[in-house]
C-alpha cells in the first residue's frame, strides 16, 4: 500500500466519457484481488474540508489513474464539443462516444506535455497496468 499527502489524482469518468481530476489532502493506493481479478486497483482519498474517505471503483482492465504530487494541476479536456440552445433545452455532443480509447490518448498527450513543461512529479501511474484473471478465461 501506497499512501500519499497533497496530491492530485485523474482517471477516467465513472461514466466513460473523458478524464476527471480529484484534489485530495490524503490518497492510498493498493493492489489487491476483487472479483476475478487477482490485481485490482483500489484507490482511497480525502478531499480538502472533508472529514471522510472516498473509495474508487477498482480499476482493473484499462486502468487509467494516475496521480501527481500536489495541487493546481491543470484541469482534463471535459470533451464537450458542441452545444445548442433552443427554448426548451440545452444540447451537448462528445468528441467521442462512452468508452472510447481516445479518451485515453488525449489524456496521455496532454499529460505529457504538461509534465515536460511544468516538471511535476508523478507519484503513482497505473496507466499500463495489466489485470491478472484469477481463473483464467476472462481476456
Amino acid at each position: 500500500m501506497k499512501t500519499f499527502g497533497r496530491c492530485t489524482i485523474y482517471l477516467k469518468s465513472e461514466f466513460g466519457i473523458g478524464m476527471i481530476k480529484i484534489e485530495a489532502k490524503e490518497a492510498e493506493v493498493d493492489v489487491r484481488q476483487w472479483a476475478q481479478w487477482q490485481n485490482g486497483v483500489f484507490c482511497k482519498f480525502r478531499k480538502p474540508r472533508q472529514r471522510r474517505d472516498r473509495e474508487l471503483s477498482p480499476q482493473t482492465r484499462h486502468a487509467s489513474l494516475v496521480i501527481l504530487e500536489g495541487w493546481g494541476h491543470p484541469d482534463p479536456d471535459h470533451g464537450m464539443v458542441e452545444m445548442s440552445r433552443t427554448e426548451d433545452a440545452v444540447t451537448s455532443r462528445s468528441r467521442y462516444g462512452a468508452c472510447d480509447p481516445r479518451w485515453q490518448n488525449d489524456f496521455n498527450e496532454s499529460l505529457a506535455a504538461y509534465l515536460e513543461q511544468s516538471g511535476a512529479k508523478v507519484l503513482a501511474d497505473f496507466r499500463n497496468h495489466e489485470a491478472i484473471p484469477r481463473f483464467g478465461g476472462y481476456n
